[in-house]
């Protein structure tokens, strides 16, 4: 499993609404999905690496409307995987906390 949070020195944000979790069972079932997927390197990125080092990549500011928008092309894609959908809008959700204090997300692997 690995848990997204916000990333910032300014704020604690140890709270359960600054982050989510991609269970390692939702990960296999997306996986797939995720890498059929055109032009969603970010996505696919995050998607591609589950263990290790590799799995704990930050993703920037900067980098925060591109997922943003490669989350809406999975949920458009594929409608009918609840528990995807369900994932992309609760990390969606999360990136529009993070445009709005203006942190970085950090990915924890666990």
């Amino acid at each position: 499993m690995r848990k997204i949070v916000l990333s910032s020195t300014t704020f604690h944000l140890d709270e359960p609404e600054f982050q989510c979790s991609l269970t390692d069972e939702l990960w296999h079932d997306g996986y797939e999905y995720i890498t059929m997927l055109n032009d969603a390197p970010i996505l696919q990125r995050f998607w591609k690496h589950q263990y290790g080092v590799e799995a704990e990549n930050p993703i920037s500011v900067s980098m925060l409307n591109q997922l943003t928008e490669e989350l809406d092309k999975c949920i458009a894609c594929y409608p009918m995987e609840e528990s995807l959908v369900a994932f992309s809008l609760e990390f969606k959700s999360l990136i529009n906390k993070a445009v709005r204090y203006n942190c970085s997300l950090q990915i924890i692997a666990q």
